[in-house]
């Protein structure tokens, strides 16, 4: 997944970065990371991808 790509679902989905990660079952204090993966300062981690595509598709279900 490239770096634009995270960065469009994460926008999209109306969340802050911090409200991103919690709903998607990660701590908060992953924002650094996200951000640097979203600005291509990072290379976006596996994990990370499986979670947005996830996310994306409506595959991963979120409370709150």
């Amino acid at each position: 997944m490239s770096a634009d790509a995270l960065k469009k679902i994460v926008s999209q989905s109306g969340l802050s970065d911090a409200a991103w990660l919690r709903a998607i079952g990660k701590h908060e204090a992953g924002g650094t990371r996200l951000r640097q993966m979203m600005n291509g300062q990072r290379p976006v981690s596996t994990e990370m991808a499986q979670a947005a595509k996830a996310f994306a598709s409506g595959q991963l279900i979120t409370e709150g």
